[in-house]
This record gives structure tokens, C-alpha cells and sequence, in this order.
């Protein structure tokens, strides 16, 4: 498998993405790949944050609109994604943090069409506890992904340094909207409604 990896990253459109001094080369790649990201990932995360009662005046099925813009930018961050890991395949295979970053985003995958397939088709705006779940989990586990993505540039330490600080971010993070989302819910709703005057 490496072997293959390894024909592949000397192979002459490798070469040209990987070291071409052009803008055509390798930061095209990335900054599609960054468009990509912001796209999945944004949408995404609006979803998950709606889901577990964000913006909860929005019903959760006119958010549908946005899932094809969500599933463009997967696919242009696969299609990126599939370049990038190529050019140096080896190195990535080999890596812990990328493999991380993978699981991560196949678990956001999952769970965000989860939301998409049970959550939007809802014509409420109620959200249910398995809703704010998938909320969750979509959340930590887009954390961990984009952490670990930027830090595969970097050495061993730093990887696992970072690691473990994304993971205790993520985890206070979401300890802190559930606590908040907790104390809001259960305001009585005069007051909640009630505008200063």
C-alpha cells in the first residue's frame, strides 16, 4: 500500500500540485479545500446548533434548503481532500492525526445526515433529546476533525499536544451551551419573552 502511495506521489501531476511554483498548484488545491470546508462544516454546524435549541423559532424543516450547498461542499472537500492526501501519501498514511481527522469527519458525516434525514423532516420547531444528541456529537466531533487537519502540518508533539487540547476545548464547550441551553429552557416563559424597557 505505501509502495502504491508512493508511485503515486511521484507521479508527474503530484509533482507539478505538490511543487509547481503556481498559483495552479498546490494553494489552488487548498484554498478549495478550504471553500469546502467552510461550506460542509458551516452548514453543518448551524444544523447541529439548531438541533439542540439554537434559533429555536426557526422551524427545523425550512434549514432543508441549505443541506445541497452542505453536500457541494463535502464533495468539493473530498475531491481536495483526495489531492492533497496523494501528493504525499506516505506521510499521511502514516500519520495518527490524520487518521483522527477521518474518523472525526465520518462520524460528523453520519450524524449530520442523521439530523438531515430525521430532524429537518419534522414540520416543528421542537427539538427531541435524540435530536440534541446528534447536535452534540456533530459539534465534538467537527471540533476534533478540524483540529486535527491543521495540525498535520506539524510534528508528533505538537499533534498530540494539540490533541488533547481540542478534545478538552470541545468537551467545555459544549458543557457550557448545554448548561446555558439548560438555564434558558427553564425560565419561565413571561420572563424569557419579557422586553427591557
Amino acid at each position: 500500500m505505501l509502495s502504491l502511495l508512493d508511485v503515486i506521489a511521484e507521479s508527474g501531476w503530484a509533482v507539478f500540485v505538490r511543487e509547481a511554483n503556481t498559483v495552479w498548484g498546490y494553494p489552488t488545491v487548498l484554498v478549495l479545500h478550504t471553500f469546502g470546508m467552510v461550506f460542509v462544516v458551516g452548514i453543518s454546524v448551524a444544523l447541529a446548533l439548531r438541533t439542540i435549541g439554537y434559533a429555536s423559532e426557526i422551524p427545523l424543516a425550512s434549514l432543508r434548503k441549505y443541506v445541497p450547498l452542505m453536500w457541494a461542499g463535502f464533495c468539493l472537500n473530498l475531491l481536495s481532500g483526495t489531492v492533497l492526501f496523494l501528493i504525499d501519501g506516505r506521510n499521511f498514511a502514516t500519520m495518527p492525526a490524520m487518521w483522527i481527522k477521518l474518523t472525526a469527519v465520518a462520524v460528523a458525516v453520519v450524524y449530520s445526515t442523521r439530523i438531515v434525514g430525521s430532524m429537518l423532516s419534522t414540520p416543528t420547531a421542537q427539538v427531541s433529546p435524540a435530536g440534541r444528541k446528534l447536535g452534540y456529537t456533530v459539534l465534538l466531533a467537527w471540533a476534533i476533525a478540524v483540529a486535527a487537519g491543521r495540525v498535520t502540518a506539524y510534528d508528533a508533539l505538537v499533534q498530540t499536544q494539540t490533541a488533547v487540547a481540542v478534545v478538552l476545548f470541545a468537551v467545555v464547550v459544549i458543557a457550557v451551551v448545554a448548561v446555558t441551553l439548560r438555564r434558558t429552557s427553564s425560565e419561565p416563559v413571561e420572563r424569557r419573552g419579557r422586553v427591557a424597557t
